[in-house]
């Protein structure tokens, strides 16, 4: 997939103006955070990594001139498991095999990467199933990632940055002394964040209208009500596939 072919599927995904994210995916690039193109036959595919960043700049950005900004905020942010057992994470394949202390663009990563293998009749009715119920979040300017399952809020999965509260509270070794260090820090670091908030999140159906994109080059439907169904449409058809083939 091209870099201006994975622009359109993001802009069609997030149902955001196409301008919108071009000026994003320019910023990343000057950056150096996006998969140069060259031309003609040298011209660059993007990659899952490329995609997941242009995916949070895109989400988690309040000004589109904060896209590299938001980007390495947010590389920042890593999963911590929580050793006591108080924090129940969601379970899914796609991250299963993640590192403790992946961070949230790595997460997203592995999830189009998941969406956009070549799949069996039994691992795409599983992958509509587990994507089709993930919700995944993008809190700033106080840096926060969620993965977690729309239907449920005890399900989850949280990137913090390393100094955020609610990780220092899973840290095990931590003594009490330096726990109240970091959770000072963590005041302080919200005492020094004026202004407005937000929380904006997307559905894990974004994830598979991008991995179709991978798989097709490009999102060539007119809207992501069409792009969904057609995913909807393949996973059907390679189910009564093999149900009459088992027939």
């Amino acid at each position: 997939m091209t870099p201006g072919q994975l622009v359109k599927a993001v802009s069609i995904a997030l149902q955001v103006p196409e301008e919108t994210v071009v000026v994003h995916d320019r910023n990343l690039v000057v950056a150096g955070l996006r998969t140069k193109s060259g031309r003609g036959p040298s011209a660059a595919k993007v990659t899952p990594h490329d995609a997941a960043r242009l995916l949070v700049a895109t989400l988690g950005s309040a000004r589109s001139k904060d896209s590299v900004h938001t980007v390495r905020e947010f590389e920042t942010a890593v999963f911590r498991s929580d050793p006591f057992g108080f924090i129940a994470n969601i379970e899914h394949p796609a991250l299963a095999e993640l590192p403790d202390g992946h961070n949230f663009i790595e997460a997203l990563t592995s999830l189009i990467k998941a969406a956009s293998a070549p799949l069996s009749a039994d691992e795409a009715d599983q992958l509509l199933k587990l994507m089709g119920v993930l919700e995944i979040q993008c809190s700033t300017p106080s840096v926060r990632g969620v993965i977690m399952l729309a239907d449920s809020s005890e399900l989850e999965n949280s990137y913090n940055p390393p100094h955020d509260l609610s990780a220092s509270k899973q840290t095990v070794s931590a003594s009490t002394e330096k726990r109240r260090e970091q959770e000072m820090q963590q005041y302080g670091r919200l005492l020094h964040t004026p202004g407005i908030g937000q929380i904006r999140w997307m559905h894990g159906n974004v994830i598979l209208m991008i991995g179709l994109a991978f798989r097709e080059n490009g999102l060539n439907y007119p809207t992501a009500d069409k792009a969904i169904d057609a995913i909807v449409a393949s996973y059907s058809k390679a189910a009564k596939t093999k149900k009459n083939k088992v027939a």
